[in-house]
């Protein structure tokens, strides 16, 4: 191993498991990095031309050149160190150099920068570059050599050079001091973060179909273990990303839930003719909160406190069934009347399994709005009442919808009849002058819709 390079030492790895399936290993251990040299910035202070930044440099190197005379013999982690198959001295022959070159590059990029309105940033990232080439030590093989005194040396200039400034002073000392003495941070199991978000997926209304549709499998594909506190240094030339602790990952699973709620509402879906059948939306509600009910349990868990957001997704449902309700009392069924003629649905006279075979076609065409339950696109050619079935939200252009309701007649799918467009407008939505639109594409040079390639395949011999 060479200056700068870094081996990953492996103690132990644990399989992790989500959704009842081993996913991946999680491997835990220590990172062993050689040291390396790191360069200075320029400014108007300069340290090459400066008799005190010369005298520290100086000072430093002898020192440190005088410690590490006993290195790796001098303390049991280094010992540790020595024993090690992969550690030479030749590694360690240039620290004490670059620890005094590290001190005098850094206390006058602190100098440069103090008075500088990104003041904090620019020193604490230049920093944490030079404390970076330190490299680190193996586990159990001590601290990286002389950092705590390179670390000693910027406290005492910060200290000189801020005596004015009680604000930077203090937000820079204890930056330091928390590289001195560091925090145990907050552990990062991926095993508990794993079950965490398992028993979130499980926990939210994923099954109101009408409102999320196949959400669910994308959420299970997709696990956001990535912070976006991601962090890059321009000195180091590196970008920090962070995985997610249980905190952060918490605090992740509302923003989540809360995206979800206000994005997803009976208002958006009425109004889209997704939802048309208040009612069953009220039933669906009612059993999604009840089902929330067991879900939540009676019992504490300390890995799931599913506390912080059941009370926001209690809320939502009961704002949706509201809705729901009031809606119900306002609009009146457009065919109630004994008055009047009962308008049914198309009447398939194909196969029965092709209508089928159409639904998964239409869906991954994106002509049709993939949140579209199969019974209901199945409904729409039963002859049943138009009362009963839910209407299709057609999601490709509106002559695509024309040319293939049109070619279920040329292909003797659905009966000929005067009532064709107007029946699907019934069926399907949104509305639109159907008549004319088949006018509009009959008469241009190929007879035909743009986009008609995706209809057309719907009724190859292979496939229908």
């Amino acid at each position: 191993m060479k200056s700068g390079d870094s081996k990953f030492i492996v103690e132990k790895h644990v399989p992790l498991y989500f959704c009842g399936k081993k996913i991946d290993n999680a491997f835990e251990g220590s990172v062993f990095t050689i040291p390396f040299s790191i360069l200075p910035t320029k400014g108007k202070h300069d340290y090459e031309t400066c008799d005190k930044c010369q005298a520290s440099y100086t000072e430093i190197f002898q020192r440190t050149s005088k410690l590490i005379e006993s290195f790796p013999d001098c303390c049991d982690g280094h010992r540790n160190l020595a024993k090690r198959k992969d550690f030479t001295k030749i590694q360690f022959e240039s620290v004490p150099k670059w620890a005094a070159e590290k001190s005098i590059f850094t206390n006058s990029h602190i100098t440069n920068h103090i008075g500088n309105s990104n003041w904090f940033n620019e020193i604490t990232e230049y920093i944490d570059y030079a404390i970076e080439s330190f490299g680190s030590m193996p586990k159990d093989c001590g601290e990286p050599l002389y950092l705590n005194n390179y670390l000693l040396d910027v406290q005492q200039h910060i200290k000189t050079i801020t005596k004015t400034d009680t604000q930077k002073s203090s937000q820079l000392l204890d930056y330091i001091n928390q590289k001195i003495n560091p925090q145990a941070s907050n552990i990062i199991d991926l095993q508990i973060i794993l079950n965490i978000y398992e028993k979130w997926l499980n926990f939210f209304p994923f099954e109101l179909n009408d409102y999320f549709g196949q959400l669910k499998s994308t959420y299970q594909q997709q696990i956001p273990l990535l912070s976006n506190q991601h962090k890059f240094n321009k000195y180091s030339k590196r970008q920090q990303i962070k995985i997610h602790d249980q905190i952060s990952f918490s605090q992740l699973l509302i923003y989540m839930t809360d995206d979800l709620l206000i994005n997803n509402n009976g208002a958006t879906l009425y109004k889209k003719n997704i939802i048309s059948d208040a009612k069953k939306a009220q039933v669906d509600l009612l059993n999604a909160e009840f089902l929330m009910k067991s879900k939540s349990g009676y019992k504490s868990d300390s890995l799931f406190d599913h506390d912080k957001y059941s009370g926001m997704i209690k809320q939502w449902l009961d704002e949706q069934s509201e809705y729901w309700e009031r809606l119900q009392r306002i609009i009146k069924p457009s065919v109630n009347s004994s008055n009047q003629k009962e308008v049914k649905s198309f009447t398939w006279l194909g196969q029965t399994d092709e209508i089928e075979v159409i639904y998964n076609k239409l869906i991954s065409s994106d002509l049709i709005d993939p949140r579209t339950e199969k019974n209901h696109f199945i409904a729409i050619f039963t002859g049943e009442s138009i009362l009963n079935i839910q209407k299709i939200n057609w999601t490709g252009k509106k002559n695509q919808l024309v040319y293939f309701i049109d070619n279920l007649r040329i292909h003797k799918k659905i009966p000929i009849s005067t009532q064709l467009w107007a029946l699907a407008a019934q069926c399907f939505s949104p509305n639109a002058h159907y008549s004319q639109l088949k006018d509009l594409y009959e008469n241009n040079k190929t007879g035909k819709p743009s986009g008609f390639g995706k209809i057309d395949g719907l009724f190859r011999s292979d496939t229908i």
